[in-house]
């Protein structure tokens, strides 16, 4: 919108990638993106001979970085995000990588922490600025309303509800657990598990029926699900309705190490959030949360039940912790954006 004579080249190395930016309209052109490899690079690089090349996030690819600087291209990465774990890799081999990270002109870092990490492994810090996580800004527009977009409850009003979103392996039967204990002190207390890969749902479904708890399938629930004790949420795209139903929300890869997942989206819909130790991936929104009073840190199975027991004994105190996470994301929305257009303008010449 700002640069509407600018053409846009998208790719991606996922179908799932590709589709949503068709679907989104969000290039002039979308294409799988090229491996690493010199001749496919140079092939693309000939084609679109690009003026400036963004890369998202963790996407360090050294024959791309070459590559756009033999053909004159600016390089920028976004939303830069770089583990601790990916930052000791690439200091290992500091003399290598220094020598392809020379070619990027700026990086706009999630966090100082992110920040530091790009100045460890080679970065000139002159390039690197912190412009905050786009995630923040991509709550779909019936999220940022006063209330959500109408869809049909799987549940009566009256129960209450625990959804565990994007629950990975061997966080399954940890969510279960929680939910067995909790069942004692929370009569009626419905479960919807969600996990963030598909080919996961049998193995939720047989750890559900060994432990003798009712469910249905989320595809399979058009009628509601009022009899079953759990939900296994086996649609994608649709994540946010799974969150909207709940009472409390658990954000999962968190109790186990797998660097955490988003916990913006329940955010926006105004819910209490709890996750475990392993926020790594997302640890500037989780101490946004957790300082703002909307989110709590969990160690285990026993403290996630504790605290899901304690939130809904009190129900001015459930409703105080959910509109504190609201309140957390509506003072950041939009910055991040902002930031990292500007960011990048400097770095785009439109005649």
């Amino acid at each position: 919108k700002k640069y509407p004579s600018l053409k846009i080249f998208f790719t991606s190395m996922t179908a799932a990638g590709i589709d949503e930016a068709r679907r989104m309209n969000l290039g002039d052109a979308v294409a799988y993106s090229p491996l690493d490899f010199s001749y496919a690079v140079q092939r693309v690089f000939e084609t679109v001979k690009p003026q400036t090349v963004i890369l998202m996030e963790s996407e360090l690819w050294p024959r791309w970085l070459r590559t756009a600087k033999e053909y004159g291209a600016q390089v920028g990465i976004i939303n830069g995000r770089l583990s601790d774990r990916s930052a000791d890799r690439y200091s290992k081999v500091k003399p290598l990588s220094r020598i392809w990270l020379q070619y990027v002109d700026f990086v706009c870092a999630r966090d100082a922490s992110d920040a530091q990490r790009y100045e460890r492994i080679g970065v000139p810090k002159d390039r690197i600025q912190v412009t905050g996580n786009l995630k923040f800004d991509l709550a779909p527009a019936h999220l940022r309303g006063t209330s959500s977009a109408p869809h049909s409850r799987l549940f009566a009003e009256g129960n209450s509800v625990l959804t565990a979103g994007s629950v990975r392996e061997g966080e399954e039967s940890l969510v279960i657990d929680a939910f067995e204990q909790l069942r004692a002190r929370v009569p009626g207390l419905k479960l919807i598990i969600a996990p963030r890969h598909m080919q996961n749902v049998s193995v939720i479904s047989n750890l559900l029926s060994d432990r003798r708890i009712t469910f249905v399938l989320r595809s399979r629930a058009s009628s509601g699900a009022s009899s079953a004790d759990a939900v296994v949420w086996d649609t994608m795209g649709d994540l946010w309705m799974a969150y909207d139903e709940a009472s409390v929300v658990f954000v999962g890869g968190s109790l186990v190490d797998k660097g955490g997942q988003n916990p913006i989206e329940p955010a926006w819909l105004s819910k209490p959030i709890l996750f475990g130790p392993y926020m790594e991936n997302f640890q500037e929104p989780a101490k946004l949360l957790i300082d703002s009073g909307g989110a709590f840190e969990v160690k285990s199975a026993a403290e996630l039940s504790a605290k899901v027991s304690d939130l809904l004994s009190d129900r001015s105190k459930l409703d105080a912790v959910g509109t504190n996470a609201r309140q957390a994301v509506d003072r950041i929305f939009g910055q991040a954006t902002e930031k990292t257009l500007s960011a990048v303008s400097e770095h785009i010449h439109v005649s």
